[in-house]
């Protein structure tokens, strides 16, 4: 790649315009800003190089804490540190295909390989909705390609595996 001010020509991946009015994208595994024709890498993932490691997707919530998904995981970025989100922490799902923020401000986070996880703000542990083999109170299959919401707090999920569409209610954890 072309050098620009003696820095590597930036890779685009994902953008976001924050809630600030600030410019992010992700190239490669780095997160950076753009202001005033410059890019300035704020954070990394991962190791360098390693294209599952490439951030995928960004999502500000409204409390200004940063996503960012790898093919390899789920990381926060807030006050300048980057946490990855890991099985510690209750978070097994690897590649995210959608977030949503829900009126209370939990995060909805779709995954291919392991459904449905939320995060409520403040809280440490994230936790997970999976398909569970002849379990009718489980999802129909794990891909959650999309999550949008309805106007009574209740969401729709579309999944991956030709599995369609199903509808639950956060309040009472029930599957529709």
């Amino acid at each position: 790649s072309r050098l620009v001010d003696g820095q590597p020509e930036p890779q685009p991946g994902a953008f976001l315009l924050t809630r600030s009015g600030h410019w992010l994208m992700s190239s490669r595994n780095a997160l950076q800003s753009y202001r005033n024709g410059t890019f300035t890498t704020l954070a990394t993932v991962g190791q360098p190089g390693v294209t599952t490691d490439f951030i995928q997707q960004l999502f500000e919530d409204r409390a200004g804490v940063l996503w960012m998904n790898t093919e390899n995981g789920l990381y926060w970025y807030v006050d300048g540190k980057t946490e990855k989100i890991d099985e510690a922490r209750g978070f097994t799902g690897g590649s995210v295909n959608a977030f949503h923020e829900d009126q209370d401000g939990v995060i909805w986070i779709g995954t291919w390989i392991g459904g449905l996880s939320s995060h409520d703000p403040g809280a440490a542990m994230i936790h997970t909705l999976r398909h569970q083999d002849g379990d009718p109170s489980s999802l129909p299959a794990d891909p959650v390609v999309a999550v949008a919401p309805e106007p009574d707090g209740s969401l729709w999920l579309a999944l991956g595996e030709s599995a369609g569409l199903v509808r639950i209610d956060p309040e009472r954890g029930v599957l529709e």
